[in-house]
């Protein structure tokens, strides 16, 4: 497995135009821990001019006087403080001395951590014109109560810094095929970005140290993360749990399926799979694996999914959509109702919902009685409930209605699951078409049924599909006749829409 060195490139030509120009100011390369700073300073040494350059390496020694250019000055100096002031100059002389009429070409890693009276020599010798000195630091190292000792080189004429920015998805994406040895799955690309900030030093760490390289497994001419297993690859400088769990969620959020799919994935071989379980049983359930996705939760401590408003509707959903078992899932949110009583109402909500789409309207109706919209998301379940009811009952303008009431109240509901306004939007154009309200049907459909990025539109066919298997198949029978009756106006909308663009 190799390494590559990847990217750079606008840095490294800013540096080697420098050093062929004769006389550059100090040359600062500046980054967050991991990003590359020490790979940049020595491809950057690459580009000297062997014929008349002397390369030198200093390092961080303490902060004592002249201790990271000790070294090279032996005894010739004095390194008291009390002399600073002539030591100083008399350090960058001997420095230029011992170069024998070639120019220096300094290279000091971690500057940040260097000694100040080895930085003003240094500073010295650049504005002699007798070195270049190319300097690394680090942005988000903390220097305690002294002063950063790179301050020195900040208004130096012709100084240079050059700050290293995070890898971009395309140049992660060519550091991982080398590593592998072929194409990457580009969800797989952005989920490891997101999950190391494009940080090389995190990604290598993860990948190589760690071995995630192990888990890959081929598909569909590239390479993905495999089944996920609780593995826990904890070792010291991965990835950082927490961000993990924030780009899982954002994924989700932004109904990112395959980028929530490979980060979930992730989850699971780091050993955090609990943390983002109401994401990886949502993802599991669409992707047509909602027994495994029932298994995962099942294996979560005693209670931890009904203590859990998403885990408990993730659970009801993988029941009666993904496996049949309408029933089943009744039970365990009236479970999950009575146990955890400060969201009883949402999760009886949760209830009825899925007893209305699933073509269970006297059950659903009756499921509601008593509960109370004591929150935005219990309300947004409620209205959907009785539009799928009055959908049922052929009385679209009804439906109507209450879909609308739903998608205003999820507005201005940060919690509510990510899927449940796409879904309430298809519904809410079918019912505007079974209601013959063509043209406003056209209108919502512009810019949702082309499936652009972030509409949903493909959650939202994935979920219908779901939803429409498990209903009883008389009910089945009535809801396909009478699309099929309302074929052309659909196929009107959805190409009106798509024209008007």
């Amino acid at each position: 497995m190799s390494w590559r060195f990847v990217g750079r490139t606008e840095e490294i030509d800013r540096i080697r135009t420098a050093l062929l120009n004769g006389e550059p100011g100090p040359i600062v390369i500046t980054g967050e821990s991991g990003m590359g700073r020490t790979a940049v300073l020595a491809r950057a040494l690459e580009y000297a001019d062997r014929e008349r350059d002397t390369v030198l390496r200093v390092e961080p020694a303490g902060d004592e006087p002249f201790a990271a250019l000790r070294p090279h000055l032996s005894a010739e100096v004095s390194a008291g403080s009390a002399a600073l002031g002539d030591a100083v100059p008399a350090a960058a002389r001997v420095l230029a001395e011992r170069a024998g009429g070639r120019r220096l070409v300094v290279a000091l890693d971690d500057a940040h951590l260097a000694d100040h009276a080895s930085l003003l020599a240094l500073r010295a010798l650049s504005r002699q014109g007798d070195a270049v000195l190319l300097a690394t630091r680090c942005t988000s190292a903390a220097v305690g109560h002294r002063l950063d000792p790179t301050d020195a080189l900040r208004y130096e004429p012709g100084m240079q810094t050059l700050s290293l920015r995070p890898l971009s998805k395309d140049e992660v994406a060519v550091l991982l095929a080398g590593v592998i040895g072929g194409p990457v799955y580009p969800a797989t690309t952005e989920a490891l970005h997101a999950a190391t900030g494009g940080n090389p030093r995190l990604l290598y760490t993860l990948v190589v140290e760690n071995r995630l390289v192990e888990f890959l497994v081929t598909h569909d001419g590239g390479w993905r993360l495999g089944e996920a297993s609780p593995a826990a690859a904890s070792a010291d400088g991965t990835v950082n749990s927490g961000q993990l769990v924030d780009v899982v969620d954002r994924a989700w959020r932004e109904l990112a399926v395959d980028r929530a799919d490979e980060l979930c994935r992730l989850a699971m071989w780091h050993g955090v799979g609990e943390q983002v379980a109401a994401a990886w049983v949502n993802v599991l359930l669409l992707r047509g694996r909602a027994e495994e996705g029932i298994r995962f939760l099942d294996s979560l401590p005693a209670g931890r999914v009904e203590e859990s408003v998403e885990l408990a509707l993730g659970k009801a959903m993988s029941l009666a959509f993904g496996v049949g078992q309408v029933e089943a899932a009744s039970n365990s949110l009236l479970r999950a109702a009575v146990r955890n009583a400060e969201r009883r109402d949402r999760l009886l909500a949760y209830r009825a919902w899925i007893l209305a789409v699933t073509g269970r309207a006297a059950k659903a109706g009756e499921a509601l009685e008593g509960v109370e919209k004591s929150d935005r998301e219990t309300a947004v379940f409620v209205h959907a409930t009785r539009a799928a009811i009055a959908l049922g009952a052929s009385a679209a303008n009804e439906a109507v209605f209450h879909l609308r009431r739903a998608l205003v109240a999820a507005e201005t509901c940060p919690g509510i699951p990510p899927w449940l306004p796409p879904y309430l939007t298809a519904c809410l154009i079918d019912a505007m078409l079974l209601a013959g309200r063509i043209g406003e049907a056209t209108t919502i459909a512009n810019g949702f049924h082309g499936g652009e990025p972030g509409s949903g539109w493909e959650i939202a066919v994935m979920l219908s599909a779901l939803v429409t298997a498990r209903r009883p198949r008389h009910a089945t029978k009535v809801k396909r006749a009478t699309l099929e009756e309302n074929r052309t106006m659909r196929q009107q909308a959805v190409a009106e829409a798509q024209g008007s663009r």
